[in-house]
């Protein structure tokens, strides 16, 4: 098997694969850096809202010791409490008040402030890292949380383990009281307050970039949907319209070229290869209506055939007007049949590559001839044959005219000169006859006187065989004369069908006597036809008795009388079941004196003589004969046409 060579890239193609890399390239980068940097904004913001929500929680955690501070220095001196672990329990929530002011303020690890630094303005302040840019607000929050320290330093500290190592409730509660704990107790409250309100508007913040974030998004997705409907959905929706109207058939719709990309380029191609599949397909019209009025024009029926499958793949116009459906049925159908040929001259001219033709002849009496050649496939293979095929029925009905006037012409010759030395032999010997048969008629007369005589019989016999002979001759004479004096028939109309009836009576007694079964099928609407009854009368009388002649044993007599449209023509056939005629005589039973039957059984005038009688009607007489089978004798008449059946 060959194989094909590999495709070789041109520069084009080249240049497509770089700018379409090029393309996807910049789209996925773009997506890659919008996303890129929306993402690291909003991590951003997360991180600093994590931030501020440590300081938030660490922030109540400093409200709520500061709520428990002065309740655990009044509790510590309540009766029944053990002060040491009393006293241990307060030092470890100092301790934790500590660490939660000492760690806001240092950003110490261990609480989880993560990303703090000192603010430039307020080196003491820490903030989040999460911020932006230290602003007024945080500035200020920062501010009272310094505050706190000191105070809780200068203060509040003092003020409890003071407190502590003072057993006197007055003087305690008189140290407790030089220190405004209360206030300091709500002012920590204030301080966490602003802190979460600092903290929402960064959450509202952040919501506002979401908001806008969504837009963008959005924005970008409706612009990147309308950019890929404008330069990649549509022109690609454009392509297959086309491609969609080029699959149904039709060449004319273009695709707009609205880019210089290789979309662009395809819609460029594609209208390149409509038109010129367009272009190519108007000159194969062009081309199959010059073959199709060629081939309607050329007086013959053409076909194209699959002998193997019977299929017919084309055929030209007549063809169709004949068979319109012949595309869908077997080729044979042409010729009436549901069968296959007998002989099938496409398989002959497909196998010896050559021409062969035959005639077929179908039910209708329509004669074709037929001529196949082998039409050979673009690739060389030889399964179809061409079929051309002629009505030639005018053609064969004229010769068998031509045939049948020069045999009516041969035929009147030899009657002519059998009828004129008939002629001429029976006046001859017509006059020795009658001499013959007066003396005969003398001479019995006066063997009459020898009546007593020993050589009376012996004489008297001989006379009387001289006297049958020459009664024989005269008949012999006055056959020869009826041969040769045909009388013109009569110009009357004549119903067949009474002529039949009126001779067939004739013959009743002798069909009983000889046990031959009769069978009449005579056509009700059979026209009449100009002539004489009585000599077609002859004519059918001859026949029959031929006919009962051949079935000395009995058998079947079938007369028929039919109309024939075609042919204008009435039909009177006569078949018997009897010897029947060989094939080597049935060609000169019309001879005169021309017999089958046995020695003084017949003169073979009868036939001759009815033919010569049907052909001063215009009519035909054939004969159709098969041994032991039995024959029929066909007498075509032409009818007369005021009595023809109206269609």
């Amino acid at each position: 098997m060959k194989m094909a060579a590999p495709h070789q890239e041109s520069a084009r193609e080249k240049k497509f694969r770089h700018i379409l890399f090029w393309k996807v390239s910049g789209i996925l980068l773009l997506i890659l850096a919008i996303e890129g940097g929306v993402t690291g904004t909003v991590l951003y913001f997360l991180y600093g809202l994590k931030g501020d929500a440590h300081v938030i929680n660490y922030a109540g955690h400093l409200r709520w010791r500061s709520y428990e501070m002065p309740y655990l220095v009044n509790r510590h001196f309540a009766e029944g409490i053990d002060r040491d672990a009393s006293r241990r329990h307060i030092e470890e929530r100092l301790k934790e008040f500590e660490n939660i002011l000492y760690g806001l303020r240092d950003s110490n690890s261990s609480l989880g402030l993560k990303g703090v630094k000192a603010s430039q303005q307020m080196p003491s302040v820490v903030v989040p890292l999460a911020a932006t840019g230290t602003l007024p607000g945080e500035e200020a929050l920062w501010a009272r949380l310094t505050n706190h320290i000191n105070k809780y330093e200068e203060g509040v500290k003092p003020a409890i383990i003071q407190a502590l190592n003072t057993p006197d409730a007055e003087e305690r509660l008189t140290i407790l009281s030089s220190y405004d704990m209360p206030g300091y107790v709500m002012d920590v409250n204030q301080t966490v307050k602003l802190f979460s309100e600092e903290s929402n508007k960064k959450v509202a913040r952040l919501q506002i970039f979401l908001f806008a974030y969504l837009g963008v998004i959005i924005a970008i997705i409706g612009a990147t949907h309308f950019l890929a409907w404008a330069f990649v959905e549509r022109p690609i929706l454009e392509v297959h319209r086309g491609m969609q109207a080029l699959v149904k058939g039709d060449l004319r719709q273009k695709i707009p070229v609205r880019t210089r990309d290789e979309v662009g380029e395809l819609a460029k191609g594609f209208n390149v290869m409509a038109g010129t599949i367009e272009n190519q397909l108007k000159e194969i019209r062009s081309d199959h209506e010059r073959l199709n009025n060629i081939l309607a024009n050329m007086g013959c029926l053409v076909r194209v055939i699959n002998p193997e499958t019977h299929k017919v793949s084309l055929q030209n116009e007549p063809l169709n007007t004949i068979i319109p459906d012949g595309l869908k049925r077997p080729c044979y159908n042409l010729w009436k049949r549901d069968y296959e040929c007998d002989r099938c001259v496409c398989s002959e001219a497909i196998r010896n590559n050559a021409h062969r033709w035959k005639e077929e002849i179908t039910p209708e009496g329509v004669v074709y001839e037929v001529h196949a050649f082998p039409f050979p496939n673009p690739d060389g293979t030889m399964i179809n044959a061409i079929e051309v095929i002629r009505d030639i029925t005018a053609k064969r009905r004229m010769e068998a005219e031509v045939e049948e006037s020069r045999m009516q012409v041969l035929q009147s010759q030899k009657m002519a000169a059998i009828g004129s030395l008939s002629s001429g032999v029976a006046h001859s010997i017509n006059n020795p006859l009658s001499g013959i048969n007066l003396f005969s008629d003398v001479l019995l007369k006066k063997v009459d006187t020898l009546k007593d005589t020993p050589v009376y019989e012996e004489f008297k016999k001989g006379l009387t065989e001289i006297k049958d002979a020459s009664k024989r001759c005269e008949t012999v004479v006055k056959d020869l004369l009826r041969l040769s004096r045909v009388p013109k028939p009569e110009t009357l109309p004549v119903y067949i069908n009474e002529t039949l009836e009126h001779t067939l009576n004739v013959f009743v007694p002798q069909l009983k006597l000889l046990k031959i079964q009769f069978v009449k099928e005579f056509s009700p609407t059979l026209p009449k036809v100009l002539g004489s009854s009585g000599q077609l009368e002859t004519v059918f009388m001859n026949v029959i008795s031929n006919a009962i002649d051949a079935m000395p044993e009995g058998g079947t007599l079938t007369v028929k009388s039919m109309y024939i449209p075609a042919e204008k023509k009435v039909e009177i056939s006569i078949t018997d079941t009897g010897c029947g005629i060989s094939k080597k005589d049935l060609p000169y039973i019309f001879n005169p004196y021309f017999t089958t039957k046995p020695p003084g059984r017949g003169t073979g005038i009868g036939l001759s003589s009815a033919l010569l009688t049907v052909q001063s009607h215009r009519g035909t007489m054939e004969a159709d004969s098969e041994v032991g089978r039995g024959t029929t004798i066909k007498v075509r008449l032409p009818v007369h046409q005021s009595t023809l059946p109206r269609a």
